[in-house]
C-alpha cells in the first residue's frame, strides 16, 4: 500500500556506504525475525561489498534519508531490492522495483532474474504482484553466518 509519500530516486555515491550498511542490516534483520532466525549483525565485510558494488546501486530517499535500494545486475539481474523497515508498505520497493526494470529494459535486456530468500513469503508476494515467475529452487549460501535457500524468479522485459 502506498502512502502518497515523496520518493527521490537517485545513483548511489561513495558516501552512501554507512548508511546502506545500516539500511541492509535493519531489513535483512527484520526479515530473519520473521523467519524465526536471528537477526543479522552489522559485517564489517558488507561496507566493503557495497563499496565495490556502489555504482550499480540506486537509492530511494524519503524526506531526505536513504529508506531504501536496489542493485541493478547488467544485463539483466536484478539482484537485490533493500527497504528500510519503516518504509515498508509506503511504495519504497515499488519505486526501486520499477526503476529497476526500467533500466534492465534500456540496456536491452528482453528478460530478468533475480533470487530470493525461499522462505521469505512477502518479497515473493511483491514480485509475483509485479509479473516475476517462480523458475526453481537456487543454491542455498551462507549470508551474514546463516545459510539460506533461495529462490529464482525471471520475468520478461
Amino acid at each position: 500500500m502506498t502512502t502518497g509519500i515523496a520518493i527521490t530516486l537517485r545513483a548511489a555515491q561513495a558516501a552512501d556506504v554507512p548508511a546502506l550498511a545500516d539500511l541492509y542490516t535493519a531489513a535483512e534483520g527484520a526479515i530473519r525475525v520473521q523467519l524465526g532466525a536471528a537477526p543479522v549483525a552489522h559485517i564489517p565485510a558488507l561496507e566493503a561489498w557495497l563499496g565495490n558494488h556502489i555504482d550499480s546501486c540506486v537509492v530511494a530517499e524519503v524526506d531526505g534519508l536513504a529508506s531504501g535500494f536496489v542493485e541493478i545486475a547488467a544485463p539483466s539481474e536484478l539482484r537485490a531490492i533493500y527497504v528500510a523497515p519503516a518504509a515498508w508498505g509506503r511504495g519504497v520497493a515499488a519505486a526501486l522495483h520499477d526503476h529497476a526494470v526500467a533500466r534492465l529494459r534500456e540496456g536491452g535486456a528482453t528478460t530478468a532474474s533475480l533470487t530470493v530468500i525461499a522462505r521469505n513469503a512477502r518479497a515473493r508476494r511483491f514480485y509475483e504482484r509485479r509479473g516475476w515467475t517462480f523458475s526453481g529452487d537456487d543454491r542455498a549460501r551462507e549470508v551474514g553466518g546463516v545459510v539460506l535457500a533461495f529462490a529464482r524468479y525471471t520475468r520478461d522485459l
